[in-house]
């Protein structure tokens, strides 16, 4: 399972084949191909523009009518900031000051002291009894406000913005995993039930990726013994080729 940028690239078509013909969308081509970045076009009749870029969650590039034109691009980069601003950082002050349980000795002593530094406060008064429901409730809603961003890109189902995973997907799931593991207790559970499963979903989704990478030591260690024991069959078939030489010659 590999990552992928998406770039979409929304073109007017036409009975030519392949229909790229207007002047003003070929400039974009031209940029996307000069920088030799991963796109696909999705092809719009005339009459369609509007209505495809309005449910795409494109904004208006005109004030007066047509509001819609073409060209127009979708960059799932862009979401990277609303998964900053509507989780990351409502998210991070609820989790640092727990994460101090798995941790220990100098790393524990380094990680209290860095965050400190970092944003003038310590760990301990990060996630304060007094602020705690507003803390979750400003969560929340930055996970219903990244919902409906969601919801309002075409797109297959499987992911946030697709059938296969992007940069945005990892994102947001890392910060999932750090809040399952050294969260508020209970917490995680608590966000698996909000907007209909969606989050429990994509966690779910991305799980082979996040096994997969636990599985790399153990297949390091088990590659290692197959040369030991490779090398260990050739010394003998070299040894007991040496001893019929040995025999041969006498």
């Amino acid at each position: 399972m590999s990552a992928k940028h998406h770039i979409t690239l929304f073109d007017v078509k036409c009975i030519l084949d392949p229909p790229a013909w207007s002047p003003n969308t070929w400039r974009t081509r031209f940029v996307l191909n000069y920088k030799r970045l991963s796109y696909h076009t999705e092809w719009i009749a005339y009459p369609d523009i509007g209505n495809v870029l309005s449910s795409a969650g494109v904004p208006p590039t005109r004030s007066t009518a047509p509001l819609y034109t073409v060209p127009a691009i979708i960059d799932e980069m862009a979401y990277i900031g609303a998964i900053g601003m509507d989780v990351i950082i409502n998210m991070a002050f609820m989790v640092m000051p727990n994460t101090v349980n798995i941790l220990e000795g100098r790393e524990l002593e380094y990680y209290v002291v860095g965050k400190k530094e970092m944003f003038g406060i310590g760990v301990e008064d990060m996630f304060p009894a007094d602020k705690q429901d507003a803390m979750w409730t400003n969560l929340k809603e930055g996970l219903n406000r990244l919902s409906k961003l969601i919801e309002s890109v075409k797109h297959g189902n499987g992911f946030l913005f697709g059938t296969t995973p992007t940069y945005a997907d990892f994102v947001l799931c890392s910060q999932f995993i750090w809040f399952e593991k050294a969260g508020p207790k209970g917490g995680w559970e608590k966000i698996k039930e909000w907007n209909n499963g969606k989050w429990a979903g994509l966690y779910e989704s991305l799980k082979y990726g996040k096994s997969h990478s636990f599985r790399e030591e153990p297949m390091v260690r088990a590659y290692s013994l197959q040369l030991i024991f490779m090398k260990q069959q050739q010394y003998t078939r070299k040894a007991e080729d040496t001893k019929t030489d040995t025999s041969r010659a006498a």
